[in-house]
């Protein structure tokens, strides 16, 4: 989980979904070919994809909290600072990207996880209840 909000937009986090497949299926004790999905469910366990997502809205939450070092203070710009009349009030402008490379960096991804999360989970202001809902939601899906 270190650091993944950078580095799991790399190409390289599939070659991860494999061995924590195969992990999911001896914890469960599974043949080699069983299905993952309900075990991950039933052991309430993040896919390695999903954990990145999740992670990258915790980061937004953060953001709208200010709990986030002070480097990030004006990382993204919110509907407030752009004077706008939204119906969705903590709506994250996304920036437009340079790069096919820079498209992958947080300042671009966490947005777009950020603006497709209902409205009622946007509204939850403890950080640990945020959490718990969004996680539930992934192992849901």
């Amino acid at each position: 989980m270190y650091d993944i909000q950078v580095w799991g937009s790399s190409i390289h986090i599939n070659q991860l979904e494999s061995p924590q497949k195969r992990v999911i299926r001896m914890i469960n004790n599974k043949v080699y070919n069983s299905h993952t999905d309900p075990l991950f469910r039933h052991n309430n366990i993040l896919k390695i994809l999903d954990l990145y997502q999740f992670l990258r809205a915790l980061f937004a939450h953060n953001y709208k909290h200010n709990s986030l070092p002070r480097s990030f203070r004006n990382y993204f710009i919110t509907h407030n600072q752009n004077k706008t009349n939204l119906k969705h009030s903590d709506y994250i402008f996304l920036q437009r990207p340079s790069t096919k490379f820079s498209s992958l960096l947080p300042v671009h991804q966490v947005p777009s996880i950020w603006n497709s999360t209902s409205n009622d989970v946007l509204s939850i202001q403890n950080r640990n209840v945020f959490k718990s809902r969004v996680k539930k939601s992934f192992i849901k899906s």
